[in-house]
């Protein structure tokens, strides 16, 4: 039983890192023409390889956060929507 102990540290950070190893993260700010940040802005991260697409919406402050992506090269792209 110690020795099953002694293991569960190390096999939990084998895990975790294992995992981490395998994902992605993309984070940024969408800013208007006049510097400004951009709210609700559409952003896609296209896997140019696999072409799975994720899109999330900026936030208040022009933020966006996409993660848990599969390793890869990714394309990015803006879509702003206005309602006039």
């Amino acid at each position: 039983m110690r020795l099953q102990l002694r293991f569960l540290p190390l096999m939990s950070a084998v895990l975790l890192l294992g995992s981490v190893c395998h994902s992605a993260t993309i984070t940024g700010t969408v800013k208007g023409v006049d510097g400004a940040p951009f709210q609700s802005a559409f952003v896609q991260a296209q896997n140019t390889k696999t072409r799975i697409t994720v899109s999330v919406l900026s936030d208040g402050q022009g933020r966006y956060h996409i993660e848990q992506l599969p390793a890869g090269e990714y394309r990015l792209t803006i879509i702003e929507y206005r309602i006039i």
